[in-house]
């Protein structure tokens, strides 16, 4: 069968390849040329048949005109003999030359009726060539006189008269001329409408020549047009020709043999020349390539290794130092030619627990890398803590040559650390207690059984303008004014505390009512006083809620946020203070409305279902998985959102139960897939920051893990960033127990709080789930984007898999892509969806899931 292209028009082809520059100089030379040809040549046919024509018309018009002007001219000689003859037949006798003679009167009669029949002949020879209408009605008209005149002639023969009078030839000769006169007018007007004729004729020849040269002129000057397009469009074409080799053979002159020479696939002469410039560079440029990949790899090695900022130092396989780096120098003071040769019992402090190197020795002679803290000393006695990766350095048959350590001065980290442990219960700004250590405090007041205190929720009218239109320094000036004021009033309180940008909370021990008016009246008229800040005048106020243990709760939490919904009472209704009371509890009671409901839908499972969203691999577009969420639908509530719900559950202390169900509903889910369909992938659970604090959570996970016979490769536990932060110790306990089950960890929302890159290592996660905040904007917001690449470079370099949530759209999946991001999940590929349409869709069709 023939190929689709051996179908296609040979013709357009040509051209469309000659529009593009898609074939050779010589084809394209001999293309343009038929095309002139073929131009030219119709051209010359066109006028030469438009001559031909016009001038073949021409002279037939003209052969007709003066035809009709010989016969005119013989009809008219014909009329005027005639006229002679009538006139000397009908004379009076004296008036004639010679005597009377019958016979010579036959004779003229003979020669009229002669002229007659011939000018009959010539009329209706005339009338038959005639073309035009009015043409033909002036013939008739003239056959008409001629008749008439005729017919007077005839009348005024005198052939049986010898002579006639004078009036009687006057009378006579009248009547003929009369009609003669008429007869000949006819022929005239005749004779004019040809003569008209004529010189129609004559113009329709000037304007034909006229158009002939016109459109010759054009077409000649299309010719010249087209033959400088052409010549201008070679020549530029010629010239980016040039410039390429030209730039191709300035680069190569350098030495940079990497930059091929464009549009190496140009067909023809060109295509073949750039073609071989090509070659030559490429075998050029892979002999060249050769020779520097082994001496650049060396170098660069070297550069970046004496370059780093760790120190790395390497030894052979007695210990004995065999090179340092120049930021070894940097940290210790010894240089390198003072320790070549020596062992690095030089930097030992005698500071480091003897069991780490033990263990440190352990793992290097069974080939295993070693990482640790070391507590080392420089060369001016100076201690200094080195976080330790130590490695073995083995040669191409496996065999250890010496060690390579890696080492990180951490010393002023810990400082740090220390220093923000020690600022962790303070505002930096104020030197108030911060939000940490008034909830501490809070809950020793609770635990202490203390009978009865108010809390005081101070939030700053107005503040937020100020600070926005005159700037943070000023915004922090007065916030600094306003807490040495609040210090000043509040010296017999138990405590004062900066929770919140503009937000203040002081823990009364006195809760009569007076009392507390007095307070609040003493808080109002500090608050109210003018700040002075560069000679500007700056006055606030503030609303104020109040709520009371054990009246208005009898937790930290429910404490704090009544005296937050008072305040907030007390700021939209413009009053001094409000004290909590239940008219402020509509919300209060929906909340308590979901907790009892949604713990008797824990119990009885009624309304609660777990739906899935798939993962997929950006890669290769695989599906690797899904996300677990759970969907409420109560008699009552209707549908409750999980973001409600679940902060319910985690303040009332259900969240540990919800956490559980949700898992083993999963679980049962797992078991089931293996009856209807292969399944090898993950199902990421999400579990709370109290769940991995549970000490029983480990055991308990893994005996239902037992039960039900479902393989923990296919479980994911993702715990956000916030919530592994609460209390690092015991998440990193629980989640080492966990992946020694086998089960993968990620963490969620990362970018969202606040994290520790120690603790990120520590945790040995699998998996880190970047947070939707960053991904809305990432392919408008370049920040968004750095976020996001260095977020996925951290996951990469921590040995985890990178995954974007909530991609909504192409461009985005296209970004996260080029970021090297390595799984995603979102509306764009598919919702979240119950059980069975996820199994139908994604493990009965055959859609397996591969673990990745």
């Amino acid at each position: 069968m023939k190929s689709r292209n051996e179908h296609k028009p040979l013709i357009p082809s040509i051209f469309r390849q000659a529009l593009q520059y898609r074939m050779g100089f010589a084809k394209w030379l001999w293309l343009y040329s038929c095309i002139v040809i073929i131009l030219i040549t119709a051209i010359s046919i066109i006028s030469w048949n438009g001559l031909s024509s016009l001038y073949n018309s021409i002279y037939d018009q003209s052969d007709i005109q003066n035809n009709k002007a010989i016969k005119i001219t013989k009809i008219s000689q014909l009329l005027n003999e005639n006229y002679s003859l009538a006139i000397s037949l009908n004379q009076p006798s004296q008036q004639r030359v010679l005597p009377y003679d019958l016979v010579e009167n036959k004779n003229i009669i003979s020669k009229i009726k002669r002229n007659i029949n011939e000018i009959t002949r010539s009329t209706e020879s005339l009338l038959k060539i005639s073309q035009n209408e009015v043409e033909i009605n002036l013939i008739n008209e003239f056959q008409k006189r001629r008749k008439e005149w005729l017919k007077i002639l005839l009348l005024s023969q005198r052939q049986d008269k010898a002579h006639i009078t004078d009036n009687e030839f006057g009378i006579l000769q009248d009547n003929i001329r009369k009609n003669a006169t008429a007869t000949v007018e006819s022929l005239y007007r005749i004779r004019e409408l040809n003569d008209n004729k004529a010189a129609e004729l004559l113009l329709q020849v000037d304007k034909n020549y006229k158009n002939t040269l016109i459109t010759l002129s054009t077409a000649i000057l299309i010719c010249i047009i087209a033959a400088s397009l052409f010549s201008i469009s070679t020549i530029n074409y010629i010239r980016t020709v040039v410039k390429r080799v030209i730039r191709f053979a300035e680069t190569m002159s350098y030495g940079d043999w990497s930059n091929p020479i464009n549009n190496i696939n140009e067909p023809g002469e060109i295509g073949i020349l750039l073609t071989h410039l090509e070659q030559m560079r490429g075998r050029l440029h892979s002999l060249f390539t050769q020779n520097k990949q082994v001496e650049n790899k060396a170098t660069k090695l070297l550069l970046a290794v004496n370059q780093s900022n760790s120190t790395v130092l390497m030894t052979d396989l007695s210990t004995k130092i065999i090179y340092v780096n120049e930021a070894f120098t940097q940290t210790t003071g010894y240089k390198a030619e003072e320790v070549i040769g020596r062992t690095p019992k030089i930097l030992q402090s005698n500071k480091t627990p003897e069991e780490v190197y033990k263990d440190l020795w352990k793992n290097l002679r069974q080939g295993i890398t070693w990482t640790g803290e070391l507590i080392n000393r420089c060369k001016d006695g100076t201690l200094i803590t080195e976080v330790v990766k130590i490695s073995p350095i083995k040669n191409i048959s496996g065999e250890t040559e010496g060690y390579m350590a890696v080492k990180d001065n951490i010393t002023e980290l810990k400082k740090a650390h220390q220093h923000i442990e020690k600022m962790a219960y303070s505002d930096a700004l104020t030197d108030l207690p911060n939000r940490h250590r008034f909830i501490r405090e809070l809950k020793t007041l609770l635990n202490k059984g203390n009978n009865s205190f108010s809390i005081l929720f101070i939030d700053l009218n107005n503040f937020k303008q100020i600070n926005d239109s005159k700037g943070h320094n000023v915004g922090d000036s007065i916030l600094k004014t306003i807490s040495q004021r609040l210090s000043d009033c509040c010296k017999n309180q138990f405590l004062l505390a900066r929770v919140g940008g503009d937000e203040f909370v002081i823990i009364s021990l006195f809760i009569e009512e007076f009392m507390i008016k007095r307070l609040v009246n003493n808080l109002h008229r500090t608050l109210s006083m003018p700040i002075y800040i560069d000679d500007y005048q700056y006055i606030l106020g503030a609303s104020i809620g109040i709520s009371n243990f054990p009246e208005h709760g009898k937790t930290s939490q429910d404490i704090l946020r009544r005296a937050d919904i008072a305040m907030y009472q007390s700021k939209i209704k413009n009053l001094p203070y409000c004290i909590y009371n239940k008219e402020m509890e509509s919300q209060i009671q929906r909340e308590l409305l979901i907790l009892q409901r949604f713990e008797l839908a824990l119990s009885t499972s009624e309304g609660l279902n777990i739906h899935l969203q798939p993962q997929f691999s950006l890669k290769d577009k695989a599906l690797i998985g899904a996300e677990v969420l759970l969907r409420w639908h109560d008699n009552i509530l209707g549908n409750v959102s999980p973001g409600e719900f679940i902060k319910i559950a985690e303040n009332s202390g259900l969240i540990f139960k919800l956490d559980k169900w949700v898992i083993e509903h999963t679980l049962d889910y797992l078991s089931e897939c293996r009856s209807v369909a292969i399944f090898s992938g993950r199902i990421a659970i999400n579990i709370s920051s109290q769940t991995l604090e549970n000490p029983i959570f480990s055991s308990w996970m893994k005996n239902r893990i037992k039960n039900t016979k479902v393989d923990s490769k296919y479980i994911e536990l993702e715990i956000t960033e916030t919530g592994l932060m609460n209390d690092p110790d015991k998440a990193l306990q629980n989640i080492i127990k966990l992946k020694s089950f086998g089960i993968s960890v990620s963490i969620d929302d990362f970018g969202t709080g606040y994290s520790s890159l120690a603790y990120l290592r520590r945790f040995n996660a699998d998996k880190l789930k970047i947070d939707k905040s960053f991904i809305d904007h990432i392919h408008t917001s370049k920040t968004d984007q750095s976020i996001v690449l260095a977020t996925i470079d951290l996951a990469h370099s921590l040995g985890m898999k990178a995954l974007a949530e909530g991609i909504e759209n192409e461009d985005q999946e296209q970004i996260l892509v080029e970021l090297g991001c390595d799984f995603a999940q979102g509306y764009y590929y598919a919702k979240p969806m119950p059980k069975k349409e996820f199994t139908d869709h994604y493990l009965i069709n055959n859609e397996i899931i591969h673990t990745q």
